[in-house]
Protein backbone atom coordinates (compact mmCIF):
# COMPACT_ATOMS: atom_id res chain seq x y z
CA UNK A 1 0.00 0.00 0.00
CA UNK A 2 1.15 3.41 -1.00
CA UNK A 3 0.71 5.24 2.27
CA UNK A 4 1.99 8.41 0.81
CA UNK A 5 -0.26 8.31 -2.16
CA UNK A 6 -3.22 7.53 0.49
CA UNK A 7 -2.24 10.11 3.11
CA UNK A 8 -2.68 12.67 -0.09
CA UNK A 9 -5.98 11.63 -0.60
CA UNK A 10 -7.30 11.65 2.56
CA UNK A 11 -5.69 15.01 2.95
CA UNK A 12 -7.10 16.56 -0.50
CA UNK A 13 -11.14 14.56 0.53
CA UNK A 14 -10.50 16.00 4.27
CA UNK A 15 -8.00 19.09 4.47
CA UNK A 16 -9.37 19.83 7.69
CA UNK A 17 -6.83 17.58 9.74
CA UNK A 18 -8.31 14.20 9.07
CA UNK A 19 -5.33 11.29 9.03
CA UNK A 20 -5.05 8.09 8.29
CA UNK A 21 -4.81 5.09 11.36
CA UNK A 22 -3.11 1.71 10.48
CA UNK A 23 -5.42 -0.22 12.67
CA UNK A 24 -8.86 0.35 12.01
CA UNK A 25 -9.71 -1.38 15.96
CA UNK A 26 -7.92 2.20 17.19
CA UNK A 27 -11.17 4.39 15.87
CA UNK A 28 -14.85 3.77 16.14
CA UNK A 29 -17.05 2.16 13.60
CA UNK A 30 -18.01 4.71 11.55
CA UNK A 31 -14.54 6.05 11.04
CA UNK A 32 -13.32 2.67 9.57
CA UNK A 33 -12.70 1.67 5.96
CA UNK A 34 -12.12 -0.90 3.46
CA UNK A 35 -9.48 0.14 0.93
CA UNK A 36 -10.11 -1.92 -2.35
CA UNK A 37 -7.40 -2.01 -4.43
CA UNK A 38 -7.27 -2.88 -8.93
CA UNK A 39 -4.26 -3.82 -10.90
CA UNK A 40 -3.59 -0.75 -11.65
CA UNK A 41 -3.80 0.49 -7.57
CA UNK A 42 -6.37 2.07 -5.26
CA UNK A 43 -9.53 2.21 -6.65
CA UNK A 44 -12.23 2.38 -4.04
CA UNK A 45 -12.08 3.77 -0.29
CA UNK A 46 -15.46 2.03 1.68
CA UNK A 47 -16.83 2.12 5.10
CA UNK A 48 -16.31 -1.20 6.79
CA UNK A 49 -20.31 -1.02 7.03
CA UNK A 50 -21.49 -1.78 3.94
CA UNK A 51 -25.07 -0.30 4.96
CA UNK A 52 -23.40 3.05 3.93
CA UNK A 53 -22.10 2.13 0.68
CA UNK A 54 -23.96 -0.88 -1.16
CA UNK A 55 -26.53 1.57 -2.92
CA UNK A 56 -23.49 3.63 -4.45
CA UNK A 57 -21.70 0.56 -5.43
CA UNK A 58 -24.35 -1.40 -6.99
CA UNK A 59 -24.84 1.13 -9.46
CA UNK A 60 -21.38 0.98 -10.62
CA UNK A 61 -20.83 -1.80 -13.28
CA UNK A 62 -17.63 -2.85 -14.84
CA UNK A 63 -18.08 -4.02 -18.64
CA UNK A 64 -15.73 -6.86 -19.17
CA UNK A 65 -16.91 -10.20 -17.91
CA UNK A 66 -13.72 -11.20 -16.03
CA UNK A 67 -14.21 -7.42 -13.87
CA UNK A 68 -17.91 -7.84 -13.79
CA UNK A 69 -17.50 -11.58 -11.79
CA UNK A 70 -14.84 -9.93 -9.79
CA UNK A 71 -17.17 -7.08 -9.09
CA UNK A 72 -20.20 -8.76 -8.41
CA UNK A 73 -18.02 -11.57 -6.15
CA UNK A 74 -16.89 -8.32 -4.00
CA UNK A 75 -19.91 -6.70 -3.46
CA UNK A 76 -21.41 -10.35 -2.08
CA UNK A 77 -18.77 -10.43 0.20
CA UNK A 78 -18.76 -6.96 1.44
CA UNK A 79 -22.38 -7.27 1.74
CA UNK A 80 -22.07 -10.45 4.01
CA UNK A 81 -19.04 -9.77 6.02
CA UNK A 82 -16.03 -11.36 4.38
CA UNK A 83 -14.95 -8.35 2.49
CA UNK A 84 -11.70 -8.69 4.97
CA UNK A 85 -10.87 -12.15 3.14
CA UNK A 86 -11.13 -10.87 -0.45
CA UNK A 87 -7.89 -10.34 -2.18
CA UNK A 88 -6.53 -6.57 -2.38
CA UNK A 89 -8.58 -5.25 0.52
CA UNK A 90 -7.17 -3.45 2.99
CA UNK A 91 -8.60 -2.54 6.53
CA UNK A 92 -7.79 1.11 7.91
CA UNK A 93 -8.84 3.79 10.24
CA UNK A 94 -9.95 7.49 9.00
CA UNK A 95 -9.72 9.73 12.27
CA UNK A 96 -11.63 12.51 12.55
CA UNK A 97 -13.91 12.58 9.94
CA UNK A 98 -17.00 15.38 10.58
CA UNK A 99 -19.37 16.94 8.51
CA UNK A 100 -17.28 20.13 9.14
CA UNK A 101 -14.40 18.09 6.72
CA UNK A 102 -16.81 18.41 4.04
CA UNK A 103 -16.86 22.70 4.09
CA UNK A 104 -14.23 22.61 1.08
CA UNK A 105 -17.30 21.16 -0.70
CA UNK A 106 -19.70 23.41 0.44
CA UNK A 107 -21.76 20.82 2.72
CA UNK A 108 -23.47 22.27 5.39
CA UNK A 109 -26.06 19.25 5.81
CA UNK A 110 -25.89 16.81 8.55
CA UNK A 111 -22.95 13.81 9.48
CA UNK A 112 -22.26 11.79 6.24
CA UNK A 113 -19.87 9.01 5.65
CA UNK A 114 -18.71 8.02 1.94
CA UNK A 115 -17.69 6.26 -0.75
CA UNK A 116 -15.07 7.06 -2.70
CA UNK A 117 -13.55 6.02 -6.25
CA UNK A 118 -10.34 6.84 -7.48
CA UNK A 119 -9.94 7.40 -11.14
CA UNK A 120 -7.34 5.59 -13.87
CA UNK A 121 -3.85 7.16 -13.10
CA UNK A 122 -2.64 9.67 -15.64
CA UNK A 123 -3.02 13.46 -15.85
CA UNK A 124 -6.30 14.58 -15.19
CA UNK A 125 -6.74 12.03 -12.37
CA UNK A 126 -9.39 12.68 -9.59
CA UNK A 127 -11.25 11.10 -6.74
CA UNK A 128 -15.47 10.57 -7.16
CA UNK A 129 -16.84 10.90 -3.48
CA UNK A 130 -20.47 9.94 -3.06
CA UNK A 131 -21.43 11.27 0.57
CA UNK A 132 -24.02 9.21 2.01
CA UNK A 133 -26.24 10.11 4.57
CA UNK A 134 -24.48 8.54 8.29
CA UNK A 135 -28.01 8.04 9.54
CA UNK A 136 -30.39 6.25 6.79
CA UNK A 137 -27.41 5.41 3.80
CA UNK A 138 -29.02 7.63 1.38
CA UNK A 139 -26.35 9.12 -0.98
CA UNK A 140 -26.76 12.85 -0.68
CA UNK A 141 -23.85 14.55 -3.38
CA UNK A 142 -21.17 13.83 -5.51
CA UNK A 143 -17.77 15.27 -4.91
CA UNK A 144 -14.90 15.38 -7.31
CA UNK A 145 -11.47 16.07 -5.54
CA UNK A 146 -8.76 16.69 -8.22
CA UNK A 147 -5.67 14.23 -7.34
CA UNK A 148 -3.38 16.42 -10.28
CA UNK A 149 -3.24 20.09 -11.57
CA UNK A 150 -5.08 18.92 -15.19
CA UNK A 151 -7.66 16.98 -12.64
CA UNK A 152 -8.44 20.69 -11.05
CA UNK A 153 -9.01 22.41 -14.18
CA UNK A 154 -10.97 19.91 -16.03
CA UNK A 155 -13.79 19.25 -12.53
CA UNK A 156 -13.78 23.47 -12.04
CA UNK A 157 -14.69 23.47 -16.54
CA UNK A 158 -17.27 20.69 -15.72
CA UNK A 159 -18.78 22.86 -13.33
CA UNK A 160 -19.32 25.62 -15.55
CA UNK A 161 -20.63 23.30 -18.32
CA UNK A 162 -23.31 22.08 -16.24
CA UNK A 163 -24.33 25.54 -15.11
CA UNK A 164 -24.94 26.02 -18.54
CA UNK A 165 -27.06 22.97 -18.79
CA UNK A 166 -28.49 23.74 -15.67
CA UNK A 167 -29.45 27.42 -16.91
CA UNK A 168 -31.06 26.07 -20.25
CA UNK A 169 -33.42 23.87 -18.24
CA UNK A 170 -31.81 20.57 -19.60
CA UNK A 171 -32.70 17.95 -17.94
CA UNK A 172 -29.46 15.68 -18.89
CA UNK A 173 -26.88 16.29 -16.36
CA UNK A 174 -26.58 16.40 -12.77
CA UNK A 175 -27.37 19.72 -10.99
CA UNK A 176 -24.34 22.04 -9.78
CA UNK A 177 -24.04 22.77 -6.57
CA UNK A 178 -20.85 24.12 -5.61
CA UNK A 179 -17.57 25.20 -6.33
CA UNK A 180 -14.22 26.11 -5.27
CA UNK A 181 -12.00 27.34 -7.61
CA UNK A 182 -9.31 27.68 -5.55
CA UNK A 183 -8.71 23.82 -4.70
CA UNK A 184 -10.34 22.72 -7.77
CA UNK A 185 -13.02 20.51 -5.88
CA UNK A 186 -17.16 20.94 -7.12
CA UNK A 187 -20.06 19.49 -5.87
CA UNK A 188 -22.89 18.14 -7.70
CA UNK A 189 -26.47 15.86 -7.50
CA UNK A 190 -26.50 12.53 -6.86
CA UNK A 191 -28.06 10.97 -10.05
CA UNK A 192 -29.61 7.63 -9.07
CA UNK A 193 -29.85 5.27 -11.80
CA UNK A 194 -27.84 1.92 -13.50
CA UNK A 195 -25.34 2.44 -16.22
CA UNK A 196 -26.69 1.56 -19.75
CA UNK A 197 -25.82 -1.53 -22.19
CA UNK A 198 -23.04 -1.81 -24.44
CA UNK A 199 -25.94 -1.56 -27.37
CA UNK A 200 -26.86 2.27 -28.78
CA UNK A 201 -30.75 2.44 -28.24
CA UNK A 202 -33.34 4.22 -29.07
CA UNK A 203 -33.11 5.94 -25.17
CA UNK A 204 -29.39 7.07 -26.65
CA UNK A 205 -30.90 8.65 -30.03
CA UNK A 206 -33.72 10.86 -27.97
CA UNK A 207 -31.10 11.63 -25.25
CA UNK A 208 -28.42 12.98 -28.16
CA UNK A 209 -31.28 15.00 -29.53
CA UNK A 210 -31.76 17.17 -26.32
CA UNK A 211 -28.42 17.98 -26.70
CA UNK A 212 -29.21 19.98 -29.44
CA UNK A 213 -28.60 24.12 -29.14
CA UNK A 214 -31.16 26.33 -30.79
CA UNK A 215 -30.11 28.06 -33.53
CA UNK A 216 -27.04 27.66 -33.29
CA UNK A 217 -24.00 26.23 -36.08
CA UNK A 218 -20.98 25.07 -36.61
CA UNK A 219 -18.55 23.31 -39.38
CA UNK A 220 -16.56 20.52 -39.70
CA UNK A 221 -13.78 22.71 -40.45
CA UNK A 222 -14.48 25.24 -37.64
CA UNK A 223 -14.13 22.23 -34.80
CA UNK A 224 -11.06 20.83 -36.41
CA UNK A 225 -8.91 24.26 -36.34
CA UNK A 226 -10.60 24.60 -32.57
CA UNK A 227 -8.70 20.86 -31.80
CA UNK A 228 -6.00 22.18 -33.76
CA UNK A 229 -5.40 25.20 -31.41
CA UNK A 230 -5.64 22.97 -28.09
CA UNK A 231 -2.92 20.75 -29.22
CA UNK A 232 -0.78 23.20 -30.07
CA UNK A 233 -1.39 25.08 -26.84
CA UNK A 234 -1.27 21.97 -24.59
CA UNK A 235 1.44 19.75 -23.48
CA UNK A 236 -0.33 16.66 -22.97
CA UNK A 237 -0.01 15.26 -26.50
CA UNK A 238 3.34 15.14 -27.52
CA UNK A 239 5.33 14.89 -30.85
CA UNK A 240 5.27 13.13 -33.32
CA UNK A 241 1.69 12.02 -32.89
CA UNK A 242 0.71 16.29 -32.42
CA UNK A 243 2.03 16.49 -35.57
CA UNK A 244 0.20 13.83 -37.34
CA UNK A 245 -3.03 14.81 -35.79
CA UNK A 246 -2.71 18.09 -36.91
CA UNK A 247 -1.96 17.47 -40.37
CA UNK A 248 -5.19 14.99 -40.47
CA UNK A 249 -6.81 17.58 -38.90
CA UNK A 250 -6.03 20.53 -41.86
CA UNK A 251 -7.51 17.48 -44.29
CA UNK A 252 -10.99 18.37 -42.95
CA UNK A 253 -12.22 20.92 -45.33
CA UNK A 254 -16.50 20.78 -44.78
CA UNK A 255 -17.71 24.56 -44.12
CA UNK A 256 -20.89 23.15 -44.47
CA UNK A 257 -22.90 24.74 -41.24
CA UNK A 258 -24.46 22.60 -39.33
CA UNK A 259 -26.72 22.45 -36.38
CA UNK A 260 -24.48 22.58 -33.26
CA UNK A 261 -24.52 20.09 -30.26
CA UNK A 262 -23.55 20.10 -26.52
CA UNK A 263 -20.50 17.06 -26.98
CA UNK A 264 -20.65 15.18 -24.03
CA UNK A 265 -17.28 14.01 -25.00
CA UNK A 266 -16.72 10.90 -23.41
CA UNK A 267 -20.28 8.96 -24.12
CA UNK A 268 -19.80 6.01 -22.76
CA UNK A 269 -21.98 3.62 -21.27
CA UNK A 270 -20.62 3.67 -17.90
CA UNK A 271 -20.93 7.63 -17.89
CA UNK A 272 -24.61 7.17 -18.56
CA UNK A 273 -27.37 6.29 -16.51
CA UNK A 274 -30.73 4.93 -16.90
CA UNK A 275 -32.87 6.96 -14.30
CA UNK A 276 -36.10 5.56 -15.33
CA UNK A 277 -37.81 3.11 -18.14
CA UNK A 278 -37.80 6.70 -20.59
CA UNK A 279 -35.03 8.45 -19.87
CA UNK A 280 -31.11 8.67 -20.14
CA UNK A 281 -28.43 11.34 -18.07
CA UNK A 282 -25.07 11.31 -18.55
CA UNK A 283 -22.46 12.17 -15.60
CA UNK A 284 -18.45 13.50 -16.27
CA UNK A 285 -18.65 16.06 -18.30
CA UNK A 286 -14.89 17.22 -18.12
CA UNK A 287 -14.52 17.04 -21.76
CA UNK A 288 -17.22 18.16 -23.00
CA UNK A 289 -17.67 20.93 -25.89
CA UNK A 290 -20.57 23.31 -25.65
CA UNK A 291 -21.00 23.81 -29.60
CA UNK A 292 -20.01 20.78 -31.05
CA UNK A 293 -20.31 18.46 -34.07
CA UNK A 294 -23.88 16.48 -34.40
CA UNK A 295 -23.34 12.83 -34.13
CA UNK A 296 -19.49 13.30 -32.56
CA UNK A 297 -20.97 11.23 -29.26
CA UNK A 298 -22.54 8.48 -31.68
CA UNK A 299 -19.50 7.72 -33.16
CA UNK A 300 -17.33 7.94 -30.15
CA UNK A 301 -20.28 5.47 -28.52
CA UNK A 302 -19.41 3.23 -31.21
CA UNK A 303 -15.39 3.35 -31.45
CA UNK A 304 -14.21 4.06 -27.81
CA UNK A 305 -16.18 0.64 -26.96
CA UNK A 306 -15.25 -0.95 -30.11
CA UNK A 307 -11.00 0.04 -28.98
CA UNK A 308 -12.06 -1.21 -25.07
CA UNK A 309 -13.34 -4.23 -26.01
CA UNK A 310 -12.07 -5.56 -29.54
CA UNK A 311 -15.55 -6.44 -30.93
CA UNK A 312 -18.13 -4.19 -32.80
CA UNK A 313 -20.90 -2.32 -30.80
CA UNK A 314 -24.61 -3.16 -32.03
CA UNK A 315 -25.96 0.16 -33.32
CA UNK A 316 -29.21 1.54 -34.34
CA UNK A 317 -29.53 4.14 -37.32
CA UNK A 318 -29.49 7.50 -36.70
CA UNK A 319 -32.29 9.86 -37.50
CA UNK A 320 -31.96 12.59 -39.03
CA UNK A 321 -31.08 15.83 -37.40
CA UNK A 322 -34.00 17.84 -37.95
CA UNK A 323 -34.37 19.32 -41.73
CA UNK A 324 -30.62 18.78 -42.15
CA UNK A 325 -29.61 16.30 -44.43
CA UNK A 326 -26.31 14.83 -44.23
CA UNK A 327 -24.65 13.37 -46.78
CA UNK A 328 -21.88 10.50 -46.76
CA UNK A 329 -19.30 12.68 -47.48
CA UNK A 330 -19.96 15.20 -44.42
CA UNK A 331 -20.63 12.02 -41.88
CA UNK A 332 -17.41 10.94 -42.61
CA UNK A 333 -15.82 14.23 -41.86
CA UNK A 334 -17.71 13.81 -38.55
CA UNK A 335 -16.53 10.38 -37.95
CA UNK A 336 -12.75 11.07 -38.60
CA UNK A 337 -12.94 14.04 -36.53
CA UNK A 338 -14.46 12.18 -33.76
CA UNK A 339 -11.89 9.96 -34.19
CA UNK A 340 -8.82 12.26 -34.21
CA UNK A 341 -10.31 13.64 -30.96
CA UNK A 342 -10.28 10.15 -29.35
CA UNK A 343 -6.48 9.57 -30.30
CA UNK A 344 -5.77 12.82 -28.73
CA UNK A 345 -7.70 12.21 -25.44
CA UNK A 346 -6.18 8.59 -25.58
CA UNK A 347 -2.50 9.38 -26.16
CA UNK A 348 -2.78 11.25 -22.78
CA UNK A 349 -2.82 7.58 -20.94
CA UNK A 350 -0.10 6.18 -23.46
CA UNK A 351 -2.61 3.45 -24.47
CA UNK A 352 -1.90 1.30 -27.71
CA UNK A 353 -3.20 3.22 -30.66
CA UNK A 354 -3.50 -0.22 -33.24
CA UNK A 355 -7.50 0.17 -33.38
CA UNK A 356 -7.75 4.14 -34.47
CA UNK A 357 -4.42 3.51 -36.75
CA UNK A 358 -6.61 0.91 -38.51
CA UNK A 359 -9.77 2.96 -38.37
CA UNK A 360 -7.88 6.20 -39.89
CA UNK A 361 -6.30 4.10 -42.50
CA UNK A 362 -9.79 2.82 -43.53
CA UNK A 363 -11.46 6.68 -43.98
Amino acid sequence: MDKQFLGEIVNGLFPRGAHIVSDPEDVPPNERFWLVFGGSGLRWIIPQDSSMAIKVLRQWQPYSVLSFLSWKALLASYCHGYIRYFPRVVGVGVSEITKENWGHAGWSGGTVTHATYIGTDGPARKAVTTLVDAKTGVPCSVVKTPLTNLASEKIIYEYDVLSHISANKKQIAPKPIFINREMGVSRQDYVEGFPTGRSFSKLHVRYLQKLKESGGATSVREQAERLTYDLLQANTVVDPLRNILIYRLSKLKSTTLLPSTINHGDFVPWNIKKIDSDNLIAVDWEDAILEGLPFFDFFYFQHFQNYLFGRNVKKVSYPQYGDTQFNDSIMKEIELFSLLAMVARISEHGRSMVYFEEKLRSL
